[in-house]
């Protein structure tokens, strides 16, 4: 089968590319004004379903997918 999560995600933050002042409080504004849980990168979902279900036989082929320009009309 097939699992497919949506969702908000932010950016991947790394040392060579810092999220800006900007970017940090757009975040907080997000988190402020609509009382999101806190947003991770796609990134890291991949990395927390890689460990996540490693050794369990239950998921294999984890990818993840950047679907942001599909979802820019809506």
């Amino acid at each position: 089968g097939t699992l497919v999560i949506a969702c908000w995600c932010q950016r991947e933050e790394t040392p060579d590319k810092p999220f800006t002042d900007r970017e940090r409080e757009e975040l907080q504004f997000l988190y402020d004004e609509w009382a999101h849980p806190y947003f991770i990168s796609i990134q890291e979902f991949e990395r927390l379903m890689k460990v996540g279900m490693a050794g369990t036989g239950k998921m294999e082929g984890i990818v993840g997918e950047d679907w942001t320009p599909q979802t820019l009309p809506s």
